[in-house]
């Protein structure tokens, strides 16, 4: 039967309305149908950025891609206004390039998709085949995904292989906003997320996979590693780069629920500011440092809070990376620090080098198994160091308990200096070299209340070199062994 489009089409149910086949066929435009090629044998870059036009001048739901394997090779394909739908991905066999529906991408030169305003992206693959372990150095591809106006972009239920980045935005006259990436896997050897001189506002990441794990299922030549050794080694899983840019305020950054593992830098700021943030209930596995804010950077209004971290670094065991490093000359202020394990790390825990600090609030969190470097060289480490800056600081009701370790490092508690104003109450520390030292260039009013320590290895559970009259106070404390107050602190 010949069918042409002035042929009717009637619902087969009560109500059921009449329209051309023409009206029903172009609900979902095929990328087939546009010359896309399922075998992956041709590049198919024109035929999908005719789809796409196609699928947009319809009025179409959305653009189809069949399960198939599609090369994309020219690149610059732009999105914009549209809903692209795979059929999922089918993991019944290896490599990627044999399930779902997959775009391959090998010898481009241009970034495979610029965004613009609304885009959704859900059910399909991203695969970089070229990319594998026979290469000592992973190939410097261009960034899956790029734009200068990116908008209510939904990237969901899709799986990303060997992406040297994921997404990279240089724009700094646009704003970004209003993205939602949720439940991926996403493998990007060098960044996932890197926002180089445009701050997003409203980025909602939850309930994804970030790993190295998706490319084992790659065709390696042999036990190498290159890949993940390389995230270990210089990977970063955010990079916020936004100081030259007209917008320099990331505000709303929602980071919850996710599995981050290997790359040597989880969250960084370099310049700009991240504010009015959650980061909240996420994973960070094999991450060195999960977050650093440093340069000219401001950390301001976040909260932190029930996140397991677990920093060390799997290629290199002797770096004494630290897990939260704070150490910008830009302000630090309205942070909260809550419900968090800090759990295994190679060098301290939190790290915090700052003169501009304001309303720390660090409570409820448990440090375990920090000072973990395998240098031969016996050093202190601390749980919580504040150094060389002013702090007006909460520290109250969190566990320390360093734990052993290939080298038997000095493990304290915390140690403040240049502090002001800095509360320590309520904590429990368990078998720490040294529970709290406060040096002597403590400023302003420190009161050590109510604390309690056990099986201490040092020689003193609490050590206090202020020698200013009543800077500080001591009261309520229960020490297993017996404090060396060298100052003079008022009891």
């Amino acid at each position: 039967m010949t069918t042409t489009w002035t042929d009717r089409f009637t619902a087969a149910a009560t109500g059921g309305s009449t329209r051309t086949v023409q009206a029903k066929l172009y609900e979902m435009v095929s990328g087939i149908d546009y010359g896309m090629d399922p075998t992956g044998a041709t590049d198919s870059t024109i035929a999908m950025t005719n789809a796409v036009a196609a699928a947009k001048a319809s009025g179409a739901n959305g653009l189809h891609i069949p399960r198939g394997k599609y090369r994309i090779t020219a690149g610059a394909i732009a999105l914009s206004q549209i809903a692209i739908h795979g059929v999922g991905v089918q993991e019944a066999s290896t490599p990627y390039n044999d399930a779902g529906t997959v775009f391959l991408f090998d010898s481009i030169l241009a970034s495979p998709f610029t965004l613009g305003r609304q885009v959704t992206i859900e059910g399909c693959v991203f695969y970089w085949p070229d990319q594998t372990d026979a290469n000592a150095t992973p190939t410097v591809y261009p960034p899956l995904f790029t734009g200068t106006y990116i908008t209510q972009f939904n990237f969901h239920d899709n799986t990303v292989v060997n992406a040297y980045d994921f997404l990279k935005v240089t724009t700094g006259g646009i704003g970004i906003g209003d993205n939602s990436i949720r439940n991926n896997r996403i493998y990007a050897i060098n960044r996932c997320f890197h926002f180089l001189n445009g701050a997003p506002e409203s980025m909602w990441i939850s309930d994804n996979l970030f790993s190295w794990a998706p490319y084992e299922d790659v065709v390696n030549a042999g036990p190498n590693y290159y890949l993940r050794n390389y995230t270990a080694n210089s990977g970063e899983f955010m990079r916020i780069d936004v100081g030259a840019g007209s917008y320099t305020l990331m505000d709303g950054l929602f980071l919850t629920d996710n599995l981050i593992l290997g790359p040597r830098y989880g969250v960084r700021v370099v310049t700009g500011s991240l504010n009015v943030s959650k980061i909240q209930s996420n994973t960070f596995d094999a991450v060195g440092t999960w977050l650093s804010v440093e340069g000219t950077a401001k950390l301001l209004n976040s909260l932190i809070s029930s996140n397991y971290l677990y920093c060390y670094n799997i290629s290199d065991a002797t770096t004494a990376a630290n897990g939260m490093s704070l150490t910008s000359t830009g302000a630090l202020s309205d942070v909260t620090v809550i419900g968090n394990d800090f759990v295994f790390c190679r060098g301290t825990h939190i790290f915090w080098n700052n003169l501009f600090s304001d309303d720390v609030t660090i409570v409820g969190n448990r440090f375990t198994s920090w000072g973990q470097s395998e240098n031969a060289a016996i050093t202190s480490y601390y749980a919580l160091q504040f150094t060389d800056g002013g702090v007006r600081a909460i520290i109250a009701s969190n566990r320390f308990a360093p734990g052993g370790g290939a080298v038997a490092h000095l493990k304290n508690g915390i140690i403040t200096g240049g502090a002001v104003d800095v509360f320590i109450t309520g904590n429990l520390f368990t078998s720490c070299n040294l529970a709290v030292w406060l040096v002597s260039t403590l400023n302003g009013k420190c009161v050590v209340q109510g604390n309690y320590s056990s099986n201490t290895g040092g020689s003193q559970s609490f050590r206090d070199d202020v020698t200013t009259t009543g800077v500080v106070e001591g009261i309520w404390n229960t020490w297993d062994k017996s404090p060396a107050n060298n100052g003079f602190p008022s009891f």
